[in-house]
């Protein structure tokens, strides 16, 4: 169902005992501990979200988050995500992919709070 993918993050985040946030909101991920990170500084288990630049804290059409389990050296990651295709509920792992939202639309990188370089 839409919404399902920031559902799974917050599920995996979870089990690796840190803190998504709640609501969508982006005050919520800094008031969970989460620290927002340029997006050329890549790692695992960072969280992806594709954030609308008219509607920050809403899901417009477009909306999608997901965490990294990779990062290569030729700038590429692997992924795993939810609901893809939309209103799937799948869950599914990508390999190589780029930071790639759609139009007015950009990505912004999460990192749990202390989470060790690997």
């Amino acid at each position: 169902m839409p919404g399902e993918c920031i559902v799974s993050v917050r599920r995996w985040v979870g089990a690796a005992g840190g803190n998504f946030g709640c609501c969508g909101a982006r005050e919520g991920r800094l008031t969970a501990g989460l620290l927002e990170v340029s997006d050329g500084s890549l790692r695992p288990g960072d969280v992806v979200q594709y954030e609308s630049y008219a509607f920050p804290n809403g899901y417009p059409w477009g909306v999608h988050t997901y965490m990294v389990l990779a990062v290569h050296d030729d700038g590429t990651h692997d992924i795993i995500e939810s609901n893809v295709p939309f209103a799937s509920g799948l869950v599914g792992i990508r390999k190589n992919q780029r930071l790639t939202p759609p139009p007015g639309f950009r990505a912004v990188v999460w990192r749990i709070a202390g989470q060790p370089d690997v």
